[in-house]
């Protein structure tokens, strides 16, 4: 799951398999559900069981890696896929590029996740550019929406 996305069917098979474990199956006929699977995948905290759904689970490791890439660019990963897909730019504006490995798939897959979340620690500003970086939350490009 930390580097390549399982496909909805498998993580829907899954988490079929781990809710007929939970309520449990008699000679084919389906058990009472006392809560929904919904109500189980909330935090402990919240009253759940705090199981996850898989799919959302699986794109944040994957946007894990991404940040790890971000974070390391010295690191054996970093390189390799910098030296093949994103030699000349940033990781978060690459494109999916001509016959991409499905790690790579995956990983393009995750990045709006991050995207959503990211932005810029002003700290000294020296390596920001002013036009096209997300800077100031919730603003793509520098421009502030009206309203905020």
């Amino acid at each position: 799951m930390f580097c390549f996305c399982i496909p909805k069917s498998v993580c829907e098979e899954i988490e079929r398999v781990c809710s007929n474990f939970w309520w449990g199956v008699d000679e084919g006929k389906k058990m009472l559900h006392w809560k929904s699977w919904e109500a189980l995948c909330q935090p402990k905290c919240k009253g759940g069981l705090g199981f996850r759904h898989l799919e959302i689970f699986n794109k944040a490791l994957l946007a894990k890696q991404i940040w790890r890439i971000i974070k390391n660019p010295g690191s054996l990963a970093a390189r390799v896929l910098k030296a093949r897909y994103f030699r000349h730019q940033d990781i978060m504006k690459a494109s999916l590029g001509n016959n991409p490995s499905y790690l790579w798939r995956s990983l393009l897959w995750s990045r709006p996740l991050l995207e959503n979340g990211i932005c810029w620690h002003v700290g000294d500003g020296a390596k920001i550019a002013m036009k096209g970086e997300s800077w100031i939350p919730n603003c793509r490009g520098g421009v502030i929406p009206i309203g905020t």
